[in-house]
């Protein structure tokens, strides 16, 4: 994964990647900072 893949799957790679890592980052954070319980509300309304 770490190769580097052609100009046209790097682009579109690069945009999911970094959506997803943002994303899971997010996430991570508010979850952490806030309580378990908001957590799983947010997660909750979310979906």
């Amino acid at each position: 994964m770490l190769t580097k893949p052609s100009a046209a799957t790097s682009d579109s790679e690069n945009r999911s990647s970094s959506l997803g890592s943002r994303r899971n980052h997010a996430t991570g954070r508010l979850a952490s900072m806030t309580s378990s319980r908001a957590g799983r509300i947010r997660r909750a309304r979310r979906r």
